[in-house]
């Protein structure tokens, strides 16, 4: 139930995804209407996890609907921890506008289908970063999260190693290319997550 959430803490090091930065908009902190950025942090697998840096205002004179100026991520392997969420519920399109993918709801699984890798069916909402993250990005205070999801719960790191990987896009691509010979087929990976089952549009 939501009065009874746990928030558990998780680590991952991997490298950003800068070409795939994510722009969450119509989020309010303080009154003021601004933007939460997840970027993929692609993990030594080749899979990836959502990394929520947190919140930014819009540019100074401009809209609640004009892309703010998003720190670049660090380049190079990067250590995080933070804390394991669940996905958004509800519909919500994915578009992608001057080379970022915009968004009013943190569906992963939409997400997924925009992205050239598997990533897990949860994301991180970052505690701790190393190299150290942008002062720009303001953390999102756990109350306007709660608020935000309407799951209602968080899913446990033991879960996290398990978590399903949705890869709409990348799972299709890769079929594709088996049936036309161009990959070999490969020894069967011991991993407890499995594909996540297609959902309908």
């Amino acid at each position: 139930p939501a009065d009874r959430v746990t928030w558990t803490r998780a680590p991952a090091t991997g490298r950003y995804d800068p070409a795939n930065v994510v722009l969450v908009r119509g989020r309010t902190l303080d009154s003021t209407v601004g933007f939460e950025v997840l970027t993929p942090l692609v993990l030594a697998d080749g899979t990836a996890v959502l990394v929520d840096h947190g919140w930014i205002p819009p540019a100074p004179g401009a809209g609640a609907t004009t892309q703010p100026q998003v720190p670049a991520a660090p380049p190079g392997e990067v250590t995080v921890s933070g804390r394991v969420l669940a996905g958004e519920s509800g519909a919500g399109t994915v578009d992608r506008r001057d080379g970022k993918l915009e968004t009013r709801r943190i569906g992963v699984s939409r997400l997924a289908r925009q992205l050239p890798y598997p990533i897990y069916g949860g994301y991180l909402l970052l505690d701790q970063q190393t190299p150290a993250a942008d002062p720009a990005f303001q953390a999102v205070p756990i109350g306007h999260t709660n608020n935000w999801q309407n799951f209602g719960y968080v899913v446990q790191w033991w879960l996290f190693a398990g978590m399903s990987l949705v890869g709409y896009g990348w799972v299709a691509r890769r079929e594709a290319r088996r049936r036309a010979g161009l990959d070999k087929p490969r020894p069967p990976v011991d991993r407890a997550a499995e594909p996540a089952p297609s959902a309908p549009v």
